[in-house]
């Protein structure tokens, strides 16, 4: 079990899936009515938390600001800039905090298409050298075998378009997530879905819950949330072939299979979205466990102005 707890939170997923209100049938169509120079600030929170049973093994957490405006607003697609202006850090572990530090004064591209709905990071080249650059430097100064293997991990995230958009900047991913969705009141709606991840270059199948909760008609916004499970059976056999390959890597004993109980990734997405298609709050809580280990990444944006 050395690694596990380590690796749960290397799993990682994304999924693109505000509000157009419609009073006679009680539906909402989540689509972006925005204007060329438009702007606005968000605060980031991300909180991420180790345990091992009620055990708190690791804590750490970042607040970020990030102005959002709009560079062009067209017929058939917007094209959204989020620069990372401000990025405080709380952690012991020396790796996590220059990771996070990377990101300070970022600028990410969005294209989006007419709805809202996430196409692409224009600029993925560009991020791509960035962090090139410094997973390099990092790479130097943290040389344990362990930790060179999280690293690559990592660092591999960003070596695509398709890493840096699904994995590498997951925030863009929660901003988007109902962007050009159309959802009816109290009706759940389900699907099986295909999510990447960052152990294999095969997507994952996983069961995807969504639900319009409620419109508010006071401020014209609406709640949304949605609920993703990741096949269990599928998971465990992604997870134990990684270990597997991971421990000839470093020469260390293999694995058992018995060892990975009970694993399982959830995501819940909350999100608060005006009728302009305006992001209020968002709330994302990303759960990995096996056994008595678990990993929890709570991700809160919320609009400042």
């Amino acid at each position: 079990m050395k690694y596990i707890c380590v690796l749960l939170i290397l799993i990682s997923f994304g999924f693109t899936s505000v509000a157009q209100i419609n009073m006679l049938d009680s539906t909402a169509q989540v689509v972006g009515y925005w204007n060329k120079g438009e702007k606005k600030t968000y605060r980031i929170v991300i909180e991420k938390a180790k345990q091992n049973g009620k055990q708190i093994l690791s804590k750490d957490s970042a607040v970020y600001e990030i102005d959002l405006t709009v560079l062009e607003a067209a017929e058939t697609y917007y094209s959204i800039e989020w620069h990372y202006k401000y990025i405080q850090t709380k952690s012991k572990d020396p790796l996590t905090l220059k990771i996070y530090q990377i990101f300070k004064d970022l600028k990410v591209i969005c294209r989006t298409d007419e709805l809202g709905g996430f196409i692409e990071v224009s600029n993925w080249l560009e991020i791509k050298i960035k962090m090139e650059k410094a997973f390099s430097i990092l790479k130097k100064e943290f040389k344990s075998p362990e930790i060179s293997a999280a690293l690559k991990t990592f660092e591999n995230i960003f070596l695509t378009k398709e890493g840096i958009e699904q994995m590498g900047l997951k925030e863009i991913q929660q901003y988007f997530y109902f962007h050009g969705a159309k959802f009816k009141l109290k009706e759940k709606e389900e699907a099986e879905i295909q999510v990447p991840n960052l152990l294999s270059e095969e997507p994952l199948f996983a069961k995807l819950t969504t639900e319009l909760e409620k419109i508010n008609l006071t401020d014209s916004t609406v709640e949304l949330s949605a609920l993703q499970k990741v096949d269990p059976a599928e998971l465990t056999e992604l997870m134990y072939d990684y270990l597997l390959r991971l421990s000839k890597t470093m020469k260390t004993p293999a694995p058992k299979k018995e060892e990975l109980k009970n694993l399982k990734n959830e995501i819940h997405t909350q999100a608060t979205i005006d009728n302009k298609g305006w992001l209020v709050k968002g709330i994302q809580t990303k759960r990995v466990s096996s056994g008595q280990y678990i990993n929890i990444e709570k991700s809160k944006i919320e609009l400042m102005n």
